[in-house]
């Protein structure tokens, strides 16, 4: 069953999940390649957030991939993941105010993904009556080395910070 949730003049689709509603994949940000980041305001839409975010391009983790089961060469890769998604438990009431609480990713921000299998955010959400934001980022070359202007850049890092501002507003 799907879940329509509408924020100023945008319509988010999400589906039902293990007792949870889930919204995968709203952008908060854009960028090119090693730049600074710019927030993204969607114009009024209708937006299927249904499928997986996409994750940054990465290598194979083999030990990653031997623990979790994951095999991330199998997500959908870009190069400007600024993604955001979200869990809410179900059985709330219209209005009810939540805690929220963020979920970044580990991976030693060369691997993973908030969509990740082994990040089920369903249980947590639902046993907890909260809403649980999992925050997708740069990661790697990416994310971790040099801007435009050859100087040490923490895209990655801008990336997190950014989400958060997207979550709080």
């Amino acid at each position: 069953m799907n879940k329509i949730i509408k924020v100023n003049n945008t319509q988010f689709i999400g589906y039902e999940n293990n007792g949870c509603y889930e919204f995968k994949g709203i952008r908060y940000a854009i960028s090119h390649r090693f730049d600074i980041l710019k927030p993204y305001i969607y114009k009024d839409s209708i937006v299927d957030l249904s499928e997986s975010s996409p994750i940054c391009y990465q290598g194979k983790s083999n030990i990653e991939s031997f623990i979790t089961g994951n095999d991330y060469s199998e997500f959908n890769q870009v190069e400007d993941p600024q993604l955001l998604s979200i869990t809410i438990s179900k059985n709330i009431k219209e209005n009810e105010k939540l805690p929220v609480m963020i979920f970044i990713h580990g991976g030693t921000f060369r691997h993973g993904g908030c969509d990740s299998i082994s990040y089920n955010r369903t249980y947590l959400a639902k046993e907890n009556r909260l809403i649980l934001v999992g925050i997708n980022y740069r990661l790697g070359d990416f994310g971790f080395s040099i801007n435009l202007n050859k100087k040490p850049a923490n895209l990655g890092l801008l990336d997190i910070i950014e989400g958060l501002k997207r979550v709080k507003k």
